[in-house]
């Protein structure tokens, strides 16, 4: 079943939701690096905004990126586009390496 079958009618409350984009997301992340063991999406839900924070390595750090930023920006788009359907608004919060990090 997919996410807009499951949620026609309505039924579906908003935790249900927020676990099955994050379920997509980390699906379409682990299809998108090199070591897909390595990423897993945690959720943190707010008053109003639900935070999809996106845990991976240094070496898939890259993939996810994209060149010039391209790859998270069209992940955001589809999370804010799930999401917004249902009246969540959403971020997607990638980790922040440093220089001397990617050195390491």
């Amino acid at each position: 079943m997919s996410i807009a079958e499951g949620y026609k009618s309505g039924e579906a409350n908003k935790s249900e939701v927020v676990e099955n984009i994050r379920a997509k997301l980390e699906e379409i992340l682990k299809l998108m690096v090199n070591f897909p063991d390595e990423v897993c999406v945690h959720v943190s839900q707010g008053e109003r905004t639900t935070i999809f924070k996106i845990d991976c390595s240094k070496r898939n750090f890259g993939r996810i990126l994209g060149s010039r930023g391209k790859m998270i920006s069209s992940i955001r788009n589809v999370a804010l586009a799930l999401t917004a359907r249902h009246g969540v608004r959403s971020i997607v919060e990638i980790p922040y390496f440093t220089e001397r990090d990617a050195e390491n």
